[in-house]
């Protein structure tokens, strides 16, 4: 006996045994499968499909078992939703950092790399205009000016704190030390672009006054303050292995080591320690006052140091001479004393005369002349008869 299917009934042979035959004596014949025998006939099998070739039959694997979800799983579903997405949130402004940190750099790149040759016509064209502004006119038209709306903004904030009256927009007008000082700042500002530049001083340099040594730079630009005394901007800049190691911006804050008005000429002089620096300057200290003034220095560890330093303050024509000679490495000062720089007799016209002789001796100056002579000029009197 054997079991098909819990769902069949049980398909019984009877064999024969001796002399003993089932209980079926009439067998049945299947016309399909064309087989006879003791089978039960197609009347008693519950189903004809009984007896079809058999059948493997696999149980489905079973069904997961779904237990309930608690509150606190729900909670931790939860919480690792969060953290997938904060995940992701991270990777997503990694990348953006990334990004952004790409374009800085490109950008300060290609700042960096400005054209030269750009800042060169920007200056030209402004010191163009700039040499024309004049601190006593009564103002400017702003649409004679390529003005920016940021510089004409900086303007306005200034004024209104206290003179709104002194921009005049609704007339198109504008004082001329406002146009005076955007000049400055585009000037002194595409200046500073060229002193670092990487093409500098083989490009650059004609707007600087240059050592012959090609290390030392000075930019002087007339101040344009409308006041007797004609100051001066000055900006020194002091290069070694191709950058620059020193500067000094005369308009901004800080100690000054150098004339904050500038210079006229840069010599050096070859010694024992080292290349050192004269630099002679002057400015016009009032309607009929002149300053004069020498310096001789040297850097040390990217810095300067002063060797010698003298200046002359006088009224034009007092003196006959100021001056340093490249061959015989000698200054020479000669001069009649007024009230600038000593006693003047205003009763005979005259101050006293100084004529001294200063010697370079292979570190510094060094006095090696001297003569004075006191004014003997006599008081003309009326004639008497």
């Amino acid at each position: 006996m054997s079991e098909l299917c819990p769902n069949c009934v049980r398909i019984v042979r009877i064999f024969k045994s001796k002399n003993k035959v089932s209980a079926i004596e009439k067998t049945a014949y299947n016309e399909r499968f064309h087989a006879s025998g003791g089978v039960f006939p197609q009347t008693v099998l519950c189903g004809f499909e009984s007896l079809s070739p058999a059948r493997t039959f696999v149980e489905p694997p079973p069904a997961p078992s779904r237990h309930p979800v608690s509150r606190n799983s729900d909670s931790v579903v939860r919480l690792e939703s969060e953290q997938n997405k904060k995940m992701l949130n991270n990777k997503f402004i990694n990348t953006m950092k990334n990004i952004l940190f790409i374009i800085f750099c490109s950008i300060a790149f290609f700042a960096k790399a400005q054209s030269i040759e750009k800042l060169i016509t920007q200056i030209e064209k402004d010191l163009f205009v700039y040499e024309r502004l004049s601190p006593w006119d009564n103002g400017y038209s702003v649409k004679d000016f390529n003005f920016t709306e940021q510089e004409l903004d900086e303007i306005k904030s200034d004024i209104s704190k206290d003179l709104m009256e002194e921009l005049m927009l609704d007339r198109d007008s504008i004082q001329s030390y406002y146009v005076i000082e955007i000049f400055q700042e585009r000037i002194l500002e595409n200046i500073d672009k060229i002193a670092h530049h990487k093409d500098f001083p083989k490009k650059g340099s004609e707007f600087f006054l240059v050592s012959p040594d090609s290390k030392l730079f000075n930019f002087v630009l007339d101040g344009k303050t409308g006041g007797s005394y004609r100051s001066q901007i000055s900006a020194v800049y002091y290069r070694e292995n191709n950058k620059i190691i020193y500067e000094e911006k005369g308009w901004e804050s800080g100690s000054s080591f150098f004339n904050t008005d500038g210079y006229n000429s840069i010599d050096t002089i070859q010694t024992n320690s080292g290349v050192k620096y004269l630099l002679q300057g002057s400015v016009i200290g009032c309607n009929t006052c002149l300053r004069q003034y020498i310096k001789l220095l040297h850097f040390e560890n990217g810095e300067p140091v002063s060797d010698f330093d003298i200046a002359l303050p006088s009224r034009f024509g007092s003196v006959e001479q100021f001056a340093y000679d490249v061959k015989t490495k000698t200054i020479t000062i000669e001069y009649e004393s007024d009230d600038q720089n000593g006693m003047y007799d205003y009763e005979n016209g005259c101050g006293d005369y100084y004529y001294e002789v200063y010697l370079f001796n292979g570190e510094t100056f060094e006095s090696i002349e001297t003569h004075w002579k006191k004014c003997i000029k006599e008081r003309i009197k009326d004639d008497e008869n």
